[in-house]
């Protein structure tokens, strides 16, 4: 079943028992992707549960779009997905560049849209699940947490290691000194009501227009919620090894416990995140890249559509700049950081 929610509604669970609440945000263009991650969760849930899909989207979808999700869902009777229109609900001064779109702030609508839900699992749409998602919504209440999710290995890596910017930033510009509990939000669960009761439903979209933030929406998330968060465990949310750089470069700065913990979760990956710019559907080398085309072949999209989105070549700009600057040089920490001072200087207290 597909339902195109009326704007200005606020859905009410479907099911009383065993309900799986998903929560995802597409462009158009981002779409067939989305698909695939839907049907990983399919693949792998239980059939006397019932799921609901609340898709969010600035414009909603074209007739192919909307034959797309039908052809996702059509083996799944007890899969509904709910299309809910939120461009009237997201501020026009959202900071976005490059290929971050307003589709990208959606999730921060969840407390408000969602109040008659307790918790929801929020899922971006570059992931493949290869395990049950049931046990993310059967965690402990506890009404002093507001999200669940894994520590961003990426952030602590680089707040461990020698781009100091990364300290400065949270430090001095985010008022965050715990990089640990910094979370990954490609894999969040919403404690929706805990979230209502301690911040309020507009909180966090209020918080969006404060300033111009280095990971947009998830630094938003990670301040507010700071102190209130349940860490889990690292097979949750297993980013790839990006470009072949951030395992080495990135990860391996973190705390060993940690570096062990993320190299064994690549063995046994409940859920893998391509977060970053390459992605699997547009550069075959990609990282883990074979999770997603076994993920592409089962749920039998057209491929095309899939294949059409090319990697975006590195710029002239970026790699002079490599050769001036090489990363994590400390000149080049040092300009980072005046960047950052200047950039974020328009930064209200969150």
């Amino acid at each position: 079943m597909i339902e195109q929610l009326s704007p200005g509604a606020y859905p009410v669970p479907l099911h009383e028992k065993d309900h799986i609440p998903i929560v995802m945000a597409a462009s158009e263009e981002f779409l067939p992707y989305t698909c695939v991650a839907m049907h990983s969760v399919l693949a792998h849930g239980r059939e006397e549960c019932g799921y609901e899909f609340l898709l969010l989207s600035q414009n909603g979808y074209s007739p192919e779009g909307l034959a797309l999700l039908e052809t996702t869902i059509k083996d799944y009777p007890s899969c509904a997905i709910r299309l809910v229109t939120v461009g009237g609900y997201l501020p026009e001064t959202l900071y976005t560049e490059g290929h971050v779109s307003g589709e990208t702030y959606a999730r921060l609508l969840i407390p408000r849209l969602l109040k008659h839900y307790n918790d929801v699992l929020y899922l971006d749409g570059d992931l493949v699940v290869l395990q049950d998602v049931f046990p993310l919504l059967s965690l402990p209440h506890d009404p002093e947490i507001y999200l669940s999710g894994v520590t961003d290995l990426d952030v602590l890596g680089q707040y461990c290691g020698p781009e100091r910017s990364m300290r400065y930033y949270l430090e001095k510009k985010l008022h965050m000194h715990r990089a640990a509990e910094y979370l990954q939000a490609g894999v969040l669960v919403f404690h929706v009501q805990a979230m209502r009761a301690g911040l309020g439903e507009d909180a966090l979209l209020k918080a969006s227009t404060s300033g111009c933030f280095r990971y947009f929406d998830q630094d938003v998330l990670n301040v507010l919620c700071q102190g209130h968060i349940r860490l889990l465990d690292l097979r949750w949310n297993v980013v790839c090894d990006c470009d072949g750089y951030r395992v080495s470069h990135i990860i391996a700065n973190t705390p060993e416990e940690l570096q062990k913990g993320y190299v064994a979760s690549r063995q046994d990956p409940w859920i893998v995140h391509y977060s970053g710019r390459q992605k699997p559907w547009a550069d075959e080398k990609t990282d883990l890249g074979s999770y997603f085309q076994q993920a592409m072949a089962q749920v039998q999209l057209e491929t095309q559509c899939l294949k059409e989105q090319k990697r975006p070549a590195e710029s002239s700009r970026k790699r002079m700049l490599n050769r001036i600057l090489p990363p994590q040089s400390r000149l080049r920490e040092l300009c980072k950081i005046l960047y950052f001072s200047y950039m974020y200087s328009s930064f209200k207290q969150l």
